[in-house]
């Protein structure tokens, strides 16, 4: 089994939003990247910037069955490891914790030879990488860089677990790659 892991394109605002034309833009490619990849079911978030990304990957393979699922949407930051925010509601570590493993639990229970791409977003592809590389889900908010309209890979074979790919962005617009790698064109990989 294949996962193919895209994180929705660029929204702007809170809450429920949809995706901006950069947003747009990014969706584009990503489904110019899958359109040649012989997947078999594909997943959504029921929010709109999961849905939005997912309507350009439709244009080029209308016939792959989507299944929208409510428990893909976004997950608290804390629960990867990232800062409390004022005004969370109790309980929703373990609310949206218990989502989290019951989304990652049914999409595993696919067929052996699925190929599944899901849309969803950065805090829930953080827990799913979390689930495949078996460590604490904390450590993936300073550990892993998900860019929006970013894509993963987890592959499942013999009942084990392999990342293929993390964060890829090369086929994102060149502004965009532009961007990230510049930010740390100064770093030294070897010495």
């Amino acid at each position: 089994m294949i996962l193919i892991l895209i994180r929705h394109g660029k929204a702007e605002g809170e809450g429920d939003v949809s995706l901006s034309s950069l947003g747009i833009t990014q969706a584009k490619a990503v489904a110019k990247k899958l359109s040649t990849i012989p997947i078999t079911k594909v997943y959504s978030s029921n929010y709109a910037r999961a849905l939005g990304t997912y309507e350009e990957y439709k244009k080029h393979n209308p016939e792959v069955p989507l299944t929208i699922n409510q428990n893909l949407k976004e997950i608290y930051r804390f629960i990867v490891g990232g800062p409390v925010k004022e005004g969370t509601r109790p309980n929703r570590v373990e609310e949206d914790t218990a989502r989290a493993e019951k989304a990652f639990n049914e999409i595993v229970q696919n067929d052996d030879n699925e190929v599944i791409v899901i849309f969803s977003h950065g805090n829930m592809i953080r827990y799913f990488l979390s689930k495949a590389l078996r460590v604490d889900p904390k450590c993936m908010w300073d550990g892993v860089t998900l860019n929006c309209g970013s894509i993963s890979v987890i592959q499942i074979k013999d009942n084990k677990i392999n990342i293929k790919l993390i964060n890829g962005i090369d086929h994102l617009p060149h502004h965009d790659i532009k961007e990230f790698y510049t930010k740390y064109e100064d770093m030294v990989y070897l010495q």
